[in-house]
C-alpha cells in the first residue's frame, strides 16, 4: 500500500497511522527534479465539503504547507486530529514519468476517471493532469474497503479541479 507515496516520503509515519506502514509525503520524489512551475495549491484543489462527503465524517479546515516543489494540504478529522486526509500537489516536467513509475509499483491499482491519468491503491490515490500530480493519502481508522472508496472519491473530486 505504501508504494504509491514511498518516493515522496522520508522515514516519517503519517499522523494517526499507528505504524501501519503508510508514509507521509513531505517531499517530492528526487526524480521530479526542479519544478517546472509553482505547484498548484493543494487546498485549492478540494473543498472541505468534498473531503467530508468522501470520508463520511467532519474535518477541520485544510492546513496548507507550501515548499519550493510541492504544496501539502492536510484535513484533520474534527473528532481527533491524529487522523487526517492529506493532499500533495507537485508540478514538474517529470510528473508524467513519475506517475507511470508510481503506477507500476502500486499494489492492485484501480483506474479512476479523473485528470489525464488517475488510480487508487488502497488508502492512497494519484491524479495527474499535464505536469501536475496530486497524491492523496487517507489516514483514518476505517476498514480497508472504506479507505479505498474514500481515496477513489477524493481522486474524482481533485480531478474535477485540476
Amino acid at each position: 500500500m505504501s508504494t504509491l507515496l514511498t518516493g515522496c516520503s522520508g522515514p516519517t509515519t503519517a499522523p494517526g497511522s499507528a505504524g501501519d506502514g503508510v508514509r507521509a509525503p513531505p517531499d517530492p520524489p528526487a526524480a521530479l527534479g526542479r519544478p517546472a512551475a509553482e505547484p498548484r495549491k493543494a487546498c485549492g484543489l478540494i473543498s472541505q465539503a468534498d473531503v467530508e462527503a468522501a470520508i463520511g465524517a467532519a474535518v477541520n479546515p485544510g492546513e496548507e504547507n507550501v515548499a519550493e516543489a510541492r504544496s501539502l494540504c492536510a484535513f484533520a478529522l474534527a473528532s481527533g486530529t491524529d487522523q487526517s486526509v492529506v493532499f500533495v500537489s507537485t508540478t514538474s516536467s517529470a510528473v508524467p514519468a513519475a506517475f507511470n513509475s508510481a503506477l507500476e509499483k502500486a499494489e492492485s491499482p484501480q483506474p479512476v476517471g479523473a485528470g489525464d491519468q488517475a488510480f487508487a491503491a488502497g488508502a492512497q490515490a494519484l491524479v495527474r493532469k499535464g505536469d501536475t500530480m496530486v497524491a492523496i493519502l487517507v489516514v483514518l481508522r476505517q476498514p480497508p474497503a472504506e479507505l479505498a472508496s474514500a481515496a477513489t472519491k477524493l481522486a474524482l473530486a481533485v480531478g474535477a479541479h485540476l
